[in-house]
């Protein structure tokens, strides 16, 4: 790849000979710098460091959430939603979204996770707790970027909540480049 190509390949970067790999950007970052054309990675090599640190962001949101819950922080059931590195996409490896679950979990909250991607089995095989989301205090999904909590114990207002926005975000899954995916 010549480096005047680069700015097309920013919007995929996890596609590589049509298999997606999820640290991509630094295997090109790391390509780049040993061209020495280090201006030409600068804007690539911030956007991936900010977005590995994301998780600390949304680790402190969810914290939050909780707090404002009436209920002890111990009992507040933290459903995090995808798992996986890219949503559709079995595979962890590198995945941010577990990364979070587990840091949640070092914090003594108590998370589940839930995944279509996953079986109860799988998930609980992996070392994490399942829950499906219609059945937590607080939800979050990392592919939609989008924190939900049941407020004064109606579940079934939760369960509606997510499955009326489930709907609407399907429709408006893409649009912020030329891609192909509808």
């Amino acid at each position: 790849m010549r480096i005047t190509n680069i700015a097309r390949y920013i919007c995929h970067l996890q596609v590589l000979v049509g298999i997606e790999i999820p640290v991509y950007p630094w295997f090109l970052i790391k390509e780049i710098e040993n061209r020495e054309k280090f201006s030409y990675i600068r804007l690539l090599r911030t956007a991936r460091e900010l977005n590995d640190e994301m998780i600390e962001y949304w680790a402190k949101r969810i914290s939050v959430e909780c707090l404002k819950m009436d209920m002890p922080l111990s009992e507040v059931k933290i459903c995090i939603r995808g798992i996986t590195f890219r949503e559709g996409v079995k595979e962890l490896y590198h995945s941010r979204n577990l990364a979070l679950v587990r840091l949640l979990m070092s914090k003594g909250l108590d998370v589940f996770v839930y995944d279509d991607l996953f079986t109860k089995e799988e998930i609980e095989k992996m070392g994490s707790k399942y829950l499906e989301p219609e059945n937590a205090d607080v939800v979050f999904d990392c592919f939609r970027l989008t924190l939900k909590a049941r407020r004064g114990g109606n579940k079934q207002g939760m369960k509606s909540e997510i499955m009326e926005n489930k709907g609407k975000i399907k429709e408006k899954e893409c649009g912020k480049c030329s891609c192909s995916k509808t």
